[in-house]
């Protein structure tokens, strides 16, 4: 059915600009002649470019890496058709994803270069100062994919239906049941007792109440393009881990949802920027030694259904995008991403050893 791969914020960075250029992008596609059989179009972001080519009955993508060691992962709808490095291609039978938004996501470990101007708390610039791979740099462009005359098909035309609003889900999680807790001085430990954390205990699931931290951001295209966000953060549970491998619940705490911010760069009833962004920290432990899950994400978006996500992510938990236009049946996934382990949440003293695993279980899902 599908050709697998061959090889397959406005302030946050001094090295980012939005992740593709909505404006040129947008025109070229916007041009597609409705009595076209053919065309194409090109979605160039920060780390890499995305050629796209339609004709007759397929459509076909190929694209390059800034960095041959970058993953790249193109998802259409929710399936994951490839998902490995560099460069490479897949095609697709035009019929199979029309009315579906194909995303592209590179990602890459962070270097020091790419935090140049980075705003986060004291302990975050220490980690991307001594253990900057610890850091997952992410570029997305999201495409649909439409049929408006049903007589040609190409990339969100000027012609497509519009939706009243668009929704993002970004969600962090435990997928363990039960995580140990590393030695952490600055958290509440009795160093006689093994204490652990109650997990979500789940995989990838836009649905699912079981979270970390949870963000939604809306824009409204009838309101002018006005973003509005809402944020939570489940709560933190720590148990006593007994000799017999059960556990007892000793304490339970939440964490502020302080951090969790979203920005409007810019408004229109045509296209919008925001950045969002945290900095979430275990309440069992001192922000001032220990990390928090922290994402900081510039996402443009266009009325038409074309978007980009740019931005950094700690490794550490599970990280998974969503994005919804009104009147879907469902979300769309713009990446999911598996952590690494607790290591990197532990206390940042010069020379520690941050995560024990230092890159990412594999895997876009």
């Amino acid at each position: 059915m599908l050709k697998k791969s061959r090889a397959v914020s406005a302030s946050m960075f001094a090295k980012f600009s939005l992740a593709i250029a909505l404006g040129f992008l947008i025109s070229q596609i916007g041009i597609a002649d409705l009595q076209s059989p053919s065309g194409s179009a090109r979605a160039v972001s920060t780390e890499g470019t995305a050629d796209i080519v339609w004709s007759g009955s397929t459509l076909a993508i190929e694209w390059t890496s800034v960095d041959s060691n970058s993953s790249v992962a193109v998802i259409t709808g929710n399936e994951t058709i490839t998902d490995s490095d560099g460069e490479g291609s897949a095609k697709f039978p035009l019929a199979e994803v029309l009315g579906e938004t194909i995303s592209i996501t590179w990602q890459r470990a962070a270097n020091e270069e790419d935090f140049s101007n980075f705003d986060g708390s004291e302990n975050l610039r220490e980690l991307v100062s001594s253990r900057p791979e610890l850091f997952v740099i992410t570029a997305t462009v999201g495409l649909p994919i439409n049929d408006s005359a049903g007589r040609s098909s190409f990339i969100a035309p000027a012609q497509a239906a519009t939706p009243s609003s668009t929704s993002f889900k970004y969600m962090t999680f435990i997928r363990e049941n039960f995580v140990d807790e590393t030695i952490w001085p600055g958290c509440e430990l009795n160093l006689s007792v093994p204490f652990s954390y109650k997990g979500d205990n789940r995989g990838f699931n836009v649905d699912s109440p079981r979270f970390r931290t949870r963000m939604l951001v809306t824009v409204d295209w009838i309101n002018g393009g006005k973003v509005s966000f809402s944020t939570a953060v489940g709560e933190t549970k720590q148990y006593e881990k007994l000799r017999d491998g059960t556990y007892v619940l000793k304490a339970t705490k939440s964490a502020p949802r302080s951090s969790m911010i979203v920005s409007s760069i810019s408004e229109s009833s045509n296209s919008t920027k925001f950045r969002m962004r945290q900095d979430v920290v275990n309440p069992f432990c001192s922000p001032l030694v220990a990390a928090g899950i922290y994402y900081d994400y510039s996402v443009a978006l266009s009325r038409s259904g074309v978007y980009s996500v740019t931005g950094a992510a700690l490794r550490v938990p599970n990280h998974e995008f969503y994005i919804i236009d009104a009147g879907q049946a469902g979300w769309t996934k713009i990446f999911a991403r598996t952590g690494s382990d607790f290591g990197c949440l532990g206390v940042l003293s010069a020379g520690q050893t941050a995560c024990r695993n230092s890159t990412p279980y594999p895997g876009t899902r």
